[in-house]
């Protein structure tokens, strides 16, 4: 079992387009278990040892919390690519596995 997570970038004046094309790219396949869409929250409200983690990138940062077989089953469904839609996000997804221990 392994967990991915995948970095978002997206435009502020996006989100919207942005939440709506996630949405159509749920995952068909056997392998697959679960997955989450987390927003980064950078509230001021929040201690500076809450908000440390460099994940934030140029726009609002989401981050998608999936949980698969394993990562050969990930790269095999989606062809990973570090691509982005420069109509809706800043920058490449950058993606890093966990292995559940």
């Amino acid at each position: 079992m392994v967990i991915v997570l995948i970095r978002r970038s997206v435009r502020p004046e996006k989100e919207a387009a942005f939440l709506a094309a996630y949405n159509r790219e749920k995952p068909d396949h056997a392998d697959f278990v679960s997955e989450t869409l987390t927003k980064v929250s950078n509230s001021n409200e929040l201690p500076e040892s809450m908000r440390s983690l460099p994940i934030g990138g140029d726009g609002v940062t989401y981050v998608n919390v999936a949980t698969w077989k394993s990562a050969k089953s990930f790269e095999e469904h989606f062809k990973p690519r570090t691509m982005h839609d420069p109509e809706i996000e800043c920058g490449d997804r950058v993606r890093v596995v966990l292995e559940v221990c």
